[in-house]
């Protein structure tokens, strides 16, 4: 069973969906490439009235994962909230609760990324850019190109890829930026994207950044 939840993020509202394998996607409503997958998923956004606050995530997490029951008056979403997928959408849901509090989160999620395996490839990049640093298109395509033995990679198809990343924030296309160091390609909008750099204390201002910011460590392992 797919289950799906809408989160109210201070940015707008946000669509989570997940499997049984792990988180299938974190879109903003109506951004591009918005929730293709999720249409037919359990809606379980009602479930999580009584479940908050970051606080209560801390508090709660590990009894309300064993007792979701106990939260649920719906009867209609009883099955979704005993299934994996809605145990996956409680500790997403508290992860996005810490990281828009200002906090880089400690809760691990587990992520179903389904795409192709170039696509993999650069969502899997993206997980390793630390909280508060930034890497160009091209920085990554650079990496590719070591990885597979090339003397480059197009730094064009880095950035399709980057932009049809299905977990937006989670998976950070909006650490990935310009050459020059301009915010340019982001699904969601770039004043999201400027909003999530400031949020992690990069400095920003009309719409680029401070190259101090940038990530400088190799950022896989050979």
């Amino acid at each position: 069973m797919d289950c799906r939840m809408t989160y109210a993020s201070p940015l707008g509202k946000m669509l989570l969906s997940a499997d049984d394998e792990g988180l299938t996607g974190a879109w903003f409503l109506g951004q591009k490439y918005y929730a293709s997958r999720s249409e037919n998923a359990c809606d379980v956004t009602n479930a999580f009235r009584d479940f908050n606050s970051v606080q209560t995530c801390e508090r709660e997490l590990g009894s309300f994962e064993n007792n979701v029951q106990n939260l649920v008056i719906d009867p209609s979403i009883y099955e979704a909230t005993n299934s994996k997928p809605f145990q996956i959408l409680s500790r997403a849901k508290c992860w996005f609760d810490h990281y828009f509090s200002g906090e880089e989160p400690c809760v691990e999620v587990p992520l179903h990324l389904i795409g192709s395996d170039f696509q993999r490839e650069v969502w899997e990049i993206l997980q390793t850019i630390p909280y508060g640093k930034t890497i160009t298109y091209g920085d990554i395509a650079k990496q590719i190109a070591t990885r597979r033995g090339l003397s480059r990679m197009s730094a064009q198809a880095v950035g399709g890829a980057v932009g049809h990343n299905p977990l937006s924030v989670i998976v950070p296309c909006h650490r990935v930026v310009g050459s020059n160091g301009n915010l340019t390609g982001y699904a969601g909008g770039i004043d999201k994207k400027e909003a999530l750099l400031t949020l992690e204390g990069v400095e920003v201002s009309n719409h680029s950044i401070s190259t101090s910011k940038k990530a400088t460590q190799p950022l896989f392992r050979t």
